[in-house]
């Protein structure tokens, strides 16, 4: 089930009949709302990627003594 941010209607994603006519097809992997019209992706492999690199950074700096606190 997918949600629309811009008019909130909750849909499934092969609802979606406006991208149909597209020459793209499904490699896009962009959305349209059945309700609005309005198009969008719901998964960026660029902000999955950020967001692991983010946590990865953060586990690290987690993990690690600070020197202050050594002294």
């Amino acid at each position: 089930m997918t949600t629309c941010p811009l008019c909130g209607n909750r849909f499934e994603e092969g609802e979606n009949s406006a991208c149909s006519a597209c020459p793209m097809g499904r490699e896009c992997g962009t959305i349209c709302c059945p309700n609005c019209g309005y198009q969008f992706i719901e998964r960026s492999w660029i902000v999955d990627t950020w967001r692991s690199f983010r946590q990865a950074v953060i586990s690290g700096v987690s993990g690690k003594k600070n020197r202050i606190d050594d002294t």
